[in-house]
């Protein structure tokens, strides 16, 4: 379950298996933006934070430089990785500020709190191979 307060809207979450963009935050339910539907109520505990993945990764533009170990967005290097996934690293400048990121949602709003706009996502491909 993602707690209420760790979403902004447009995160990306997951539900029954699949990725939805989040329509409204409501203190008891949101709402999510479906393709199918339209605007569906989910309750809180039945939707589940994306983890990052390679994919998940490459449909936010991301870019694997091997050389330097590092993922790039626009061509800035905002994180490495180490032991696989599962603990990130944000540089800033010339000074290093450690923060863990593990899903999605956070790495949305840690981009949308450096450069003031959203992260350019598309995962409706990643739907269709579910």
């Amino acid at each position: 379950m993602i707690h209420p307060n760790e979403l902004r809207l447009l995160n990306w979450v997951k539900y029954d298996n699949r990725y939805f963009q989040i329509h409204s935050i409501a203190y008891v339910f949101p709402t999510l933006n479906t393709d199918e539907f339209g605007i569906g109520v989910v309750d809180y505990n039945n939707i589940q934070p994306v983890e990052l993945t390679p994919d998940i990764l490459e449909a936010a533009g991301c870019v694997y430089i091997d050389e330097i170990g590092a993922y790039y967005i626009n061509g800035h290097s905002l994180f490495e990785f180490i032991d696989g996934i599962k603990f990130n690293i944000f540089s800033a400048n010339d000074s290093d500020c450690y923060i863990r990121i593990k899903y999605l949602h956070q790495l949305q709003n840690l981009y949308w709190c450096l450069c003031g706009q959203e992260l350019q996502i598309d995962l409706t491909k990643l739907n269709k191979e579910k």
